[in-house]
């Protein structure tokens, strides 16, 4: 059986690694250029919005649903250990082994049959105590396997739910920014509008200045 943490960690912490980088750079951006006019930086805030909502997105319910995968896979586990070392179980066990072990060796003389019994009996107790030793081995070694699949299924768990609260903040982090980029750009634009119309007053007046030095002159 294949340890499902294994199976998708190296995916996930690919992907959350190419975010990390990306959101880095965002970073950087942020800090080093004109954000209303920087194509890069609106690149990259685009593919970090993208990326978030198609690989990690995760409403309220997918949260629900990996847990209760984690816990019904946890039960599954529990479920097998305890039947593992089921006293029940362990006593079919050696009581298959010790019927499969009964001589039917028939006819011989009696002194001669006792003896003969007797090295069954010993070589019989020897097998079943070396498959008692097996069967404490295998079942160790089983419960062993279970509880890293436990680790595993716990470590996924608390992957899935911090990379589902890492980016949530990132989202809210680039929700907060765009508000504050429209907000400048707005006010940029504000600011270029007043600009103009004070270049056009003052258009205006320059060419109003010649016509009134002519009529003082008359």
């Amino acid at each position: 059986m294949q340890d499902p943490f294994y199976v998708v960690k190296e995916e996930v912490v690919q992907s959350v690694n190419g975010a990390r980088t990306l959101y880095g750079r965002w970073q950087e951006l942020l800090d080093t250029t004109n954000t209303a006019e920087d194509e890069e930086f609106k690149w990259t805030t685009h593919e970090l919005k993208r990326g978030n909502r198609a690989k990690f997105r995760m409403n309220e319910q997918e949260v629900a649903d990996r847990r209760k995968f984690v816990t019904d896979t946890r039960a599954t586990v529990a479920q097998m250990k305890k039947d593992i070392d089921n006293p029940v179980t362990r006593a079919k066990v050696e009581r298959d082994q010790r019927s499969s072990l009964i001589p039917t060796t028939m006819g011989t003389p009696r002194t001669s049959r006792e003896k003969l019994e007797a090295a069954i009996r010993d070589d019989n107790e020897a097998f079943i105590q070396a498959q008692q030793v097996r069967q404490t081995q295998m079942r160790q070694e089983e419960e062993e396997h279970l509880d890293h699949l436990e680790k595993g299924l716990g470590k996924l768990s608390e992957m899935s739910l911090t990379i589902h609260e890492e980016l949530e903040d990132q989202d809210e982090l680039l929700d907060k920014f765009q508000n504050e980029v429209a907000s400048t750009t707005n006010r940029v634009s504000a600011g270029i509008k007043k600009i103009s119309e004070l270049i056009d007053r003052s258009s205006s007046t320059l060419r109003l200045s010649p016509s009134l030095v002519a009529s003082s002159r008359a």
